[in-house]
C-alpha cells in the first residue's frame, strides 16, 4: 500500500526550509499586520525561536513564518528586527497567517 508524502511536512521534518508560494500570495492579499495599509510586502520573519527552522548566515526562514507589510512597515523591521517583530507580536501573526491559510483558523 502507498503512501502520499507532502514534501512541505517533509522539509520541515529534516530541519529544511519550508517553501510554498501559495501561502506567499495568500499573505500577500492580505493587509499589512501592523499598520492595515495596502499594498504590503511579504516579510520573512528575522527572529525565530529555537527549534523551528534551521537557519544559517543569510538564509531566510521558511515560508510559513511570514507576514504581510506595508512598505514603511518592511523597512522599520529590517531597521530594529529583534525589537520590531516582539513588539509587533509578528511571530503569532505568522503563525495565525499560517493556520488560516491550512485551514485550521
Amino acid at each position: 500500500m502507498s503512501r502520499i508524502v507532502n514534501l512541505n511536512e517533509v522539509r520541515q521534518r529534516e530541519g529544511k526550509r519550508l517553501v510554498n508560494k501559495n501561502h506567499l500570495t495568500f499573505v500577500a492579499r492580505q493587509g499589512c499586520s501592523v499598520c492595515g495599509k495596502r499594498p504590503v510586502e511579504v516579510h520573512h520573519l528575522l527572529h525565530l525561536p529555537s527549534g523551528t527552522t534551521k537557519r544559517g548566515m543569510g538564509r531566510k526562514a521558511g515560508d510559513d513564518y511570514v507576514v504581510p507589510l506595508c512598505p514603511d512597515c518592511h523597512r522599520k523591521a529590517h531597521s530594529a528586527p529583534a525589537s520590531f517583530e516582539m513588539k509587533h507580536g509578528l511571530l503569532g501573526e505568522a503563525r495565525h497567517w499560517w493556520s488560516l491559510f491550512k485551514g485550521e483558523g
